[in-house]
């Protein structure tokens, strides 16, 4: 099954000093070109892999080349892996098929994608309109208020107006009414 290990961030298992460029199926060891080529071109019976090339190869099976993708469990395999390994069991399908089926899966969502992009942006459009009318709107109806309340304040004004040239009248018609029957009462007295 694939390693996550990011091996070229890995120093060389024996000096320490240089990034691991190969690692050595037998020692299960990373090691930097100088001492792959200084401790492993004996021909010791050891097989030295490049790193770069990990990534395609498992690690549990011999170093099979990965060549099976497993559905449930969004992984490459080895066919070992799927006959024997931790991936028995899982239906698989082959490297190019699936790269065929992400392909495919990733133009779908790309499309859904730019079409909800479509939806949003149109969305964003009408909304922007709307709160435009909104504001207008908003702005008529301040001006009406304010038109009206002045308009309230000026019948209040011109009622109260009123209301004091009536109370005034009333008083001088009463007064003269009070008046006029103060003397009457003083005369009969």
């Amino acid at each position: 099954m694939q390693s996550s290990e990011n091996s070229s961030a890995q120093l060389c298992a024996y000096c320490a000093k240089f990034s691991a460029v190969c690692k050595c199926r037998e020692c299960d060891k990373e090691l930097c070109k100088y001492c792959c080529s200084a401790i492993h071109s004996t021909g010791a019976g050891h097989v030295v892999v490049d790193i770069s090339s990990l990534a395609r190869l498992c690690q549990l099976h011999d170093w099979e080349k990965l060549t099976v993708y497993s559905l449930k469990s969004k992984s490459f395999g080895c066919i070992r892996c799927f006959h024997e390994g931790p991936l028995k069991g899982h239906q698989g399908l082959s490297l190019q098929r699936a790269v065929v089926e992400v392909r495919e899966q990733l133009q779908r969502h790309q499309a859904s994608m730019q079409k909800d992009n479509v939806v949003l942006k149109n969305s964003l459009r009408h909304n922007a309109q709307s709160m435009i009318l909104v504001e207008e709107e908003c702005q008529a109806l301040r001006t009406s208020i304010k038109h009206a309340m002045i308009s309230v304040h000026s019948a209040i004004k011109e009622r109260e107006s009123q209301l004091e040239s009536s109370m005034d009248a009333w008083q001088s018609s009463h007064r003269a009414e009070a008046d006029q029957a103060k003397r009457d009462l003083e005369t009969e007295a």
